[in-house]
């Protein structure tokens, strides 16, 4: 599960502007320094000047995105990718992810929409501008996401399913019945979970 984000490029008399670079996705989000968690930074054999200076769309022919995070806040991260038939950045936030994964995913549209003078259009065909994209409801896809987890555990016709995951920026997060139910049973159950999935991260 997951939701989508669609930022059209900004457009020139012919065409659109170039595609940003690796370096140049990094470089826009001066609130937080971005990690990537997809690719083998410390290889033998990784070129860094060539891996940072390659446009988002062709670096993505190999690798499809390029999964982004804050390094001690996110759980999850995001997924950053451009989509040449739609001449436009993708941005998918994963169901459920953090309130910090929240936090981060929005101010980057927010600064990658100042640079380009574009909307956001979610998958769901809502609009959004760089001053009211950090309303959208994150809370309700953050609870939406918890529900989906509890409702797989909790299903009589799958008793054998003892455990559901989730995929963190380090490791995998997985749910049992007794975790999930001590989510939705506490006071804030995103601020729970949230909590849960950075400590497993951050272990």
């Amino acid at each position: 599960m997951s939701v989508s984000f669609y930022i059209k490029n900004k457009k020139k008399i012919f065409g659109y502007e170039k595609v940003i670079t690796v370096r140049e996705a990094i470089d826009l989000f001066r609130e937080y320094k971005l990690s990537i968690y997809n690719n083998d930074l410390d290889a033998d054999d990784f070129n860094a000047e060539k891996f940072y200076n390659t446009s988002i769309e062709n670096w993505q022919e190999n690798y499809n995105c390029i999964l982004f995070g804050v390094e001690g806040k996110s759980a999850r991260g995001f997924e950053f990718s451009y989509n040449t038939k739609k001449n436009s950045y993708v941005i998918r936030e994963f169901t459920p992810a953090t309130e910090n994964d929240w936090f981060i995913v929005l101010n980057y549209m927010k600064a990658l929409t100042e640079k380009l003078g574009s909307k956001i259009t979610s998958d769901e065909r809502k609009e959004f501008t760089s001053e009211n994209i950090k309303n959208f409801d994150y809370k309700k896809n953050i609870k939406s996401g918890i529900k989906a987890i509890s409702d797989i555990l909790n299903k009589e016709n799958e008793k054998d399913v003892n455990a559901d995951y989730i995929y963190g920026i380090k490791r995998p997060v997985a749910f049992n019945k007794e975790i999930i139910e001590r989510i939705v049973k506490s006071n804030d159950e995103i601020k729970e979970f949230s909590k849960f999935c950075e400590d497993i991260q951050y272990i």
